[in-house]
Formats: structure tokens, sequence, C-alpha cells
């Protein structure tokens, strides 16, 4: 439900694109809020086409594996709604436990999901958006400097052209 509310599907060839409505966000988010399960920093929350999520380090306790599956799911969901996500985390998340490397080690998941584990240096953010390109276009990778990462995602064909110089 919050991937629906939060996420702007892509559009169907020749048609418009249909925007959740905003009484509906407010509905799902304020109801999270009040379960104690979410919290805002701004009552200004908008729908997007592309999803970034940020994480740090890995979850530990007896119900960390549940977290982090809960997570992955909520990921792919964003990215099944909208038009991709990216999961960027620093090395920690790339580790057992973290949610980076849960994605990476989930076939499915990272066949859908790109996930970044340098997002604490310039590059991992680079590649962020980079990678957020990439989804666009349909692709999602590992990227990093992680095992089985490649260091940035591939550059969009306009700017590697130099389209617009």
């Amino acid at each position: 439900m919050l991937a629906q509310v939060l996420m702007i599907p892509p559009a169907a060839e020749g048609q418009p694109q249909e925007t959740p409505a905003t009484t509906a966000t407010a509905q799902v988010l304020g109801g999270l809020s009040t379960l104690g399960v979410l919290t805002q920093d701004s009552s200004s929350v908008a729908p997007a086409d592309y999803a970034v999520v940020l994480t740090s380090g890995s979850l530990t306790g007896e119900d960390a594996v549940d977290r982090n599956t809960t997570l992955v799911q909520l990921v792919v969901a964003l990215d099944e709604q909208g038009s991709g996500a990216v999961v960027s985390g620093d090395a920690g998340a790339a580790a057992d436990g973290g949610l980076v490397g849960t994605i990476r080690a989930d076939t499915e998941a990272s066949t859908r999901v790109s996930t970044v584990d340098n997002a604490n240096a310039p590059e991992g953010r680079i590649s962020t958006v980079l990678a957020l390109s990439a989804e666009g276009e349909g692709t999602s990778g590992k990227y990093g400097t992680g095992d089985d990462a490649q260091p940035v995602p591939p550059v969009p064909a306009a700017a590697a052209s130099g389209a617009g110089n």
C-alpha cells in the first residue's frame, strides 16, 4: 500500500501518467504515523517516479532477518510500482545483515533493484544517481567497491556522447 501512494506508475504507451491522489498519500502516511511505524520530517510528501533508499550498517538481534525481509519487500514494491529503485549504503550495509547485502544475496530482488555499497564516498553518491538512470532504462546492477560489484553504473548514452555540448 505504501508503494502505491508514494510511487508514480510508468505511463502505458499513449496514455497519460496517473499520479496517486494526495489525499490517499496523506491518509496512508497519517495512519502509519499513528501506528508509530513511520515518522515524517515534513507534512509535504509527493509521489515520485523513482525511489532512493539510504541505509547504513547491519541489522542485529533475533528479528534482524525478518526486518530485512520486510525492507526488501518494501523496496521491491517501490521498484515495481514506480520506474525504479536504488538502495544505497555503506560497506556495513553490504555485509551480512545489511540491506544492500540482503538484496544482493536475493537473486530475484537483485535483478529488480540496484544497489550501491559506497554511498559514504563521493563516487558512491554519483553511482547512486547513475544507477537511477540505469533503472529508468530497465537495468539493475550492483555498484561500488564490494565483491561482484561494478565500480560505477554505465553513463547514459546522451551524456556519454556529449549531447548538449
